[in-house]
C-alpha cells in the first residue's frame, strides 16, 4: 500500500497486485456514509494490477479505517454463516 495523496479531506491509496473487486468493496462502503463527499476506485492501467482508492471527506484515513472495520465485521458474518451449513 502506498499513499499518493494525504491532505485533510482527501486520500488517495495505490494498492499494488490488488484485485478491482476488493478495493470496490471498501469503496462502496464508502459512499454509503452520508459524511463521505466521494469515493472511488480504478485501475491504473488495465495492464497493471495497481488499485488506486480515491476518497473526500473529512478525516479521511478514520473513514477508511472504518470502512475496513465494517468489512471485516461483514466477512466474519458470512464465514460463520457458510460454516453453519457444513
Amino acid at each position: 500500500m502506498k499513499i499518493l495523496v494525504d491532505e485533510k479531506d482527501e486520500l488517495q491509496v495505490a494498492f499494488e497486485n490488488a484485485d478491482l473487486g476488493i478495493v470496490n468493496m471498501v469503496a462502496r462502503k464508502l459512499v454509503d456514509d452520508k459524511d463521505v463527499d466521494y469515493a472511488a476506485c480504478d485501475y491504473t492501467h488495465p495492464l497493471e494490477k495497481t488499485v488506486v482508492l480515491s476518497l473526500k471527506c473529512n478525516s479521511p484515513k478514520k473513514k477508511l479505517i472504518k470502512a475496513v472495520d465494517s468489512l471485516e465485521a461483514t466477512m466474519e458474518e458470512l464465514k460463520a454463516a457458510v460454516q453453519a451449513t457444513q
